[in-house]
């Protein structure tokens, strides 16, 4: 992955792993990297933040139509 410079701010969110009170660490099961999702876009950032905590696919459909 690059960082691009003429991005004036990037959005992402990185998969996590770990036992609360223990240190944190990258979950690369779900990419090598981590990422679950990189945008530049503000509004889809959201979009994605919401679908990743939607407890049921009738959310996640209510969240696509936003």
């Amino acid at each position: 992955m690059k960082i691009s410079p003429q991005s004036a701010r990037m959005y992402f969110a990185v998969a996590i792993d770990g036992e609360p009170g223990e240190a944190m660490q990258i979950d690369r099961r779900v990419r090598g990297n981590g990422l679950l999702f990189k945008t530049t876009d503000p509004k889809e950032a959201m979009k994605n933040v919401l679908m990743l905590g939607a407890p049921d696919r009738s959310i996640r459909e209510i969240i696509k139509r936003l």
